[in-house]
């Protein structure tokens, strides 16, 4: 298979381009160019000939072998003893490339006897930068909030009336600056890691570099089998494996028991999803609406996804411009800050922010500093007619829709909005004005739900 596969590589690669090709895995071939000497009794010739198709397909490819010899790739469970069924093999255009490839038996994992190997490979491809966030759970609330004070203050932002468009933006903008400007001075950063678990703890942390400084010195001694440091090695690991399944067990109970009206449908698709590797999280290659072909990179994606999520706007209804409308049933109630109030303190914490980066957890934290100055711009976009552009902004995030079966389709995604919290806290004290309305004036009929 692997011969076939590469001869497909080679026959779709343009002429003026170098192919690279990795063979890495479990070969389950054992030979003395690769195995210890010690391990005679593998070098039968039942064995030996059992590799040889291996070795033909190298040759025919001109592939190298990247892993040093004798360096042992599993340790059998039952005999203890350390063979080389893994390999990495390599055409020769990457042999200037490998900067290093070895085995890293301190970070062999729990429940397997195959030991990791690491292969660093200079392509000179250039890294993704990981974004770095602020960790708004690490903040001391009392110091923000003096900044917060600190800031709004010297910018000397009124609690006055707007009465122009123009001191409209000025405003939210001094206002959106001064808590940007806290943040920046006050909140600490994190990098957060690609393989970060929810339930990861300290403690497991500190088992884990005491079990893997056990493997490296059982490794380093494994020609000695009765040093009692394998069997402290062993225990170590076994008790290293116990804490984790108690942790997790512990961490999704935890979850469970805590959940809310909002978190029951996020742990019921949890749920009917079943277990997965997190690689659900990438998008793959698109199918062209037109179904002539897919579509691999980032912006053909996002057009695709963005032109099934945002269909073409209608076009306006025809209202005949001589029309009488009906008199309204309700005018609007202006805004007040009681209300502003309200709606801070049904905001949920700790949920990403919009496009400027500010999340829940101010308003929350700050809202007796910050809801006498926003109060006067809601009340003025009744006033002014005017709603600003930038609480229409949203970062879209794409998800996928469980239970689907070709997540190549556009139609196996759905978008998630996060706009600007300023914005939404206007729209949802508009909201409940109106949901009062309507109710008490009984407009909506009794059968509505939901």
């Amino acid at each position: 298979m692997l011969t076939q596969l590469t001869a497909k590589l080679n026959r779709e690669q343009p002429d003026n381009v170098a192919l690279h090709t990795l063979w890495i895995g479990d070969f389950n071939r054992h030979h003395p160019l690769w195995d210890e000497p010690r391990n005679a009794h593998l070098f039968e010739d039942r064995y030996l000939d059992a590799a040889q198709p291996l070795l033909d397909a190298l040759s025919d490819h001109d592939m190298e072998m990247l892993l040093p010899a004798g360096a042992p790739t599993l340790q059998a469970s039952n005999s203890k003893n350390f063979t080389r069924p893994d390999n990495v093999f390599g055409t020769q255009e990457l042999r200037n490339a490998v900067v290093s490839c070895s085995v890293k038996a301190d970070l062999r994992p729990p429940l397997t006897d195959h030991f990791p190997i690491e292969l660093h490979l200079d392509l000179s491809i250039p890294a993704t930068t990981t974004q770095t966030k602020y960790n708004f759970r690490m903040t001391d609330w009392d110091t923000f909030r003096k900044a917060l004070e600190h800031e709004l203050t010297r910018r000397s932002i009124p609690d006055t009336p707007v009465l122009s468009i123009v001191n409209f933006d000025k405003r939210l903008q001094d206002i959106t600056n001064a808590i940007q400007q806290t943040v920046q001075q006050e909140v600490p950063e994190t990098k957060p890691s690609k393989y970060a678990k929810r339930w990861w703890t300290k403690d497991l942390e500190k088992r884990r570099t005491a079990v893997q400084r056990l493997n490296r010195q059982s490794y380093t001694l494994r020609e000695s089998p009765s040093h009692p440091v394998h069997t402290e090695y062993k225990a170590a690991r076994n008790r290293y494996i116990d804490a984790i399944r108690a942790t997790k067990k512990e961490h999704w109970e935890t979850w469970l028991e805590s959940a809310s009206s909002q978190t029951v449908w996020t742990i019921g698709r949890y749920i009917q999803m079943g277990a997965t590797d997190g690689g659900q999280a990438r998008i793959p290659d698109l199918k062209k609406p037109d179904g002539t072909g897919t579509v691999s990179g980032n912006v053909e994606k996002s057009k695709i996804l963005y032109d099934a999520f945002f269909p073409p706007e209608c076009p306006p209804p025809n209202i005949p411009p001589d029309h009488q409308h009906p008199p309204p049933l309700f005018l609007t109630r202006p805004v007040t800050d009681a209300q502003i109030h309200d709606t801070i303190r049904r905001l949920q914490p700790w949920r990403a922010p919009g496009p400027d980066g500010i999340p829940n957890d101010v308003y929350r934290h700050c809202a007796d500093l910050l809801v006498p100055i926003l109060g006067p711009l809601y009340r003025a976009t009744f006033e002014l007619r005017y709603f600003p552009a930038v609480w229409k902004e949203a970062k879209t995030v794409v998800l996928r829709k469980p239970g689907h079966d070709d997540y190549q389709l556009p139609g196996s995604y759905r978008p998630i909005a996060l706009m600007n919290c300023m914005g939404k806290i206007l729209s949802a004290c508009v909201i409940e004005s109106l949901k009062y309305e309507l109710e008490t004036r009984g407009i909506l009929p009794s059968v509505l739900q939901g």
